[in-house]
């Protein structure tokens, strides 16, 4: 089963690879579900989506908007993203 992770991101440049880690740590623990992580930059404007492509993963959809639109309308732009059965907005 797959399991969808939201993320919308905002100008979080130096928390992305640290909080991708931890996320991958926890899944290896539940071998049964397959993680789907869908990063929604929000028009950052520092390195964020950089960092994001740099994580390079098969696990990771990026989704990047082209202006700011607040992290609740970058969820449910996310949402639409999603192939998972079960999801978790972060």
């Amino acid at each position: 089963m797959i399991v969808s992770f939201v993320l919308p991101v905002f100008n979080c440049e130096g928390n992305i690879k640290p909080l991708f880690t931890e996320l991958m740590a926890i899944s290896i623990k539940f071998p049964m579900f397959q993680p789907e992580y869908i990063f929604i930059d929000d028009y950052s404007t520092d390195g964020s989506l950089k960092e994001i492509q740099a994580l390079d993963s098969p696990y990771i959809k990026i989704v990047g908007l082209k202006k700011n639109v607040g992290s609740y309308s970058a969820a449910l732009r996310g949402l639409g993203h999603v192939t998972g059965a079960r999801v978790v907005i972060m």
